[in-house]
């Protein structure tokens, strides 16, 4: 009788994480709400309504509606934060993403990814799609799932007409556009990315 009992509540659990995957899915802001923590000195913060600004919350709708977003606004408002978890989002909810990230150096390149690497270390187990390998990557993260994100920044041995050249992604995140070197270039390089 008790293994039975046990086979319900497992089964039960299960048709409870399957829907709220689904819910997650569907729905980048409940994701967001509900699973998603942030580095914060010494410990996480888990993010809700109170903490993500009004225009961040039109961007997440705007990404999930139109699929494309350009988004200009001032310092500080948590632009990097919101986009590492449309990231992370993406990539664990979509099977085969490619994402590529372009930053205006090495040191911002894995800041940003080690912010999407932590949201991704916190969500419960039954979410997350395991990252492949076992070795720590600095300048991507892979997920068994065979969602890939690369990160990409101009270098003084790479010209900018090189940078993400000759990749296909869907998704292509441009961080602190205006401090790029030569962006005309390297966007004009990554811009077929997207095709």
């Amino acid at each position: 009788m008790s293994n039975i009992i046990t086979e319900l509540s497992s089964s039960k659990k299960e048709e409870q994480y399957a829907l709220e995957y689904l819910k997650c899915r569907q729905n980048p802001l409940y994701f967001i709400y509900n699973y998603v923590h942030i580095p914060e000195v010494g410990s996480s913060l888990q993010l809700s309504k109170n903490h993500v600004h009004t225009k961040l919350r039109r961007v997440v709708r705007s990404v999930f509606r139109y699929h494309k977003v350009m988004f200009m606004a001032s310092r500080q408002l948590g632009k990097s934060t919101i986009s590492a978890c449309l990231l992370t989002w993406a990539a664990n909810f979509f099977p085969g993403i490619p994402v590529i990230i372009l930053n205006m150096r090495q040191v911002a390149a894995l800041e940003n990814l080690n912010k999407i690497k932590f949201i991704h270390s916190m969500l419960p187990p039954w979410m997350k799609s395991p990252i492949k390998g076992r070795a720590e990557r600095k300048t991507y993260l892979e997920l068994e799932n065979e969602s890939l994100i690369r990160t990409f920044y101009p270098a003084s041995n790479t010209g900018p007409d090189q940078i993400a050249r000759s990749l296909t992604a869907p998704i292509l995140y441009i961080d602190e556009v205006a401090f790029i070197r030569h962006i005309d270039i390297a966007y004009r390089a990554a811009q077929p990315v997207l095709g």
